[in-house]
């Protein structure tokens, strides 16, 4: 078997076996990194190209280390700190328990996939032992994780329940294989992940994919540099929504120069409970790629979330429907949209070419404590059928509308949402569809707020009881 060295996902690798690292034998590899440490083009600082490539690895080299199931070592239990004048080889999966792997400045850490998976680096706790990756690197002297160019790209880094990444200068580089992002928090890593100026180069699939509630810490930068595949199915950043508040202009920073399908956030879950922000400062769209995504709160005792979408945000759908409050369980969320006239919001579709219907719409439930303001907004490609959509007060049929305005007390007129310049376009149903009931309507009239194009119904539709 033929152990060749991968460079790039050995962050997450560098094991805790005890002891510190080996000595020479790391060839280019081993040096202070190189190019690693460069401006990094639109990324920043540490970005650019990610040094040298590993060398072959020589089991008979003092300074060369071999971890993961391919390896004797697949598991580390004990403290060690990796040297940045020996070079670490990832072979297969290799897991960090409940110790901490320290890595110094300049370390670089190769990753091969040996005769097993593609090269993971999981770390978690070892009952009260934290396992954890502390990467110090420098502006100068980054720590670097890359493959051998021989062999597949490494999968990454999973951080799981007990463990802790604290991340400094780092440089990732051709990483990306198993679509499940090349550093993931998973659901019970519990704190904010410390990526300070952490560079993604030439990766592949998704980058970062954040489970955790917690996200990234306010000091963390993350740089999106380059990308070997774009592909619409794996985006850069996958994340639940109350780690997405983390997700900023001061802590994401995404060349623009990745092609636009791959510059995507998108949800993994599909309920917003507590107030978020979505920016268009980020340089991506964000995603629900399948099925709703609900603002609601989940009894009457907790604050009512606010969704927020700052002027030019994209917010797409593949299939389902944008919820707004709870049909009769009084559990109300908020939506505003503030765009203005040259950066509307935008909700379309997940689709390559997008087409009337391809998703659900918009759904407010009014009438209750719940509020929903749209400025500037323009909906796109919605109006698809779903039971979602029955929208009169018997729920007897279904309403393709692109904006559904629903009452939660059917027995009472009620008044709608705020709309300023709403534009629909390409419905596969009506634009506002609204629901009325027996003692009355929508008392709202929105016929000089709301325009309408190529929409395949009624621009505004009442909805009466049968």
């Amino acid at each position: 078997m033929s152990l060749r060295p991968l460079l790039c996902f050995a962050v997450i690798l560098t094991a805790c076996s005890s002891g510190s690292g080996g000595g020479t034998g790391g060839g280019s590899a081993g040096g202070s990194g190189g190019s690693a440490g460069g401006s990094g083009g639109s990324g920043g600082s540490g970005g650019g190209s990610a040094g040298t490539a590993c060398p072959e690895f020589s089991p008979s080299n003092p300074k060369h280390h071999a971890f993961g199931q391919a390896t004797a070592t697949p598991i580390i239990e004990a403290d060690q700190t990796w040297l940045s004048d020996h070079v670490y080889f990832v072979f297969s999966t290799f897991e960090v328990r409940g110790c901490t792997l320290t890595l110094e400045a300049g370390t670089h850490v190769c990753l091969g996939p040996g005769s097993g998976s593609p090269p993971t680096i999981i770390v978690s706790g070892n009952g009260p032992t934290e396992g954890k990756v502390l990467a110090n690197g420098t502006t100068a002297q980054p720590v670097v994780f890359d493959q051998d160019q021989a062999d597949d790209h490494y999968a990454g880094l999973a951080f799981m329940s007990g463990s802790e990444a604290r991340f400094d200068h780092v440089v990732l580089k051709n990483a990306g294989n198993g679509g499940l992002g090349i550093i993931r928090f998973g659901a019970n890593y519990a704190r904010a992940a410390v990526l300070r100026d952490v560079h993604f180069v030439d990766n592949y699939k998704s980058a970062l994919s954040l489970q955790n509630p917690d996200g990234l810490s306010a000091d963390s930068t993350v740089y999106f540099d380059s990308q070997q595949e774009a592909s619409a199915s794996e985006p850069l950043i996958a994340t639940v929504t109350a780690a997405a508040k983390t997700l900023t202009p001061a802590t994401i920073h995404i060349n623009p120069a990745i092609p636009a399908v791959s510059r995507v956030i998108r949800f993994i879950d599909d309920t917003v409970r507590s107030d978020l922000t979505l920016s268009a400062g980020l340089g991506a769209d964000w995603s629900v790629p399948t099925g709703n995504l609900m603002v609601r709160r989940d009894d009457t005792s907790m604050p009512i979330p606010t969704l927020t979408l700052e002027a030019g945000v994209h917010l797409r759908f593949g299939d389902g429907e944008l919820l707004i409050s709870d049909l009769g369980q009084r559990n109300e969320g908020n939506l505003v949209a503030n765009g203005t006239q040259a950066s509307p919001v935008v909700f379309t579709s997940t689709a390559a070419t997008p087409a009337r219907g391809d998703w659900n719409g918009l759904t407010f439930y009014a009438g209750g404590l719940g509020t929903m303001t749209l400025r500037h907004v323009r909906i796109e490609n919605a109006g698809g059928g779903g039971g979602a959509n029955i929208i009169n007060c018997r729920a007897t049929s279904n309403v393709w509308g692109a904006l559904k305005l629903r009452p939660i007390i059917t027995t009472m007129s009620y008044a709608g949402p705020t709309l300023e310049a709403l534009e629909v376009v390409r419905s596969g149903g009506d634009g506002v569809a609204f629901g009325c009931v027996a003692a009355g309507c929508l008392t709202t009239d929105y016929a000089a707020q709301v325009t309408g194009s190529d929409n395949a119904g009624t621009l505004l539709r009442p909805l009466g009881c049968p």
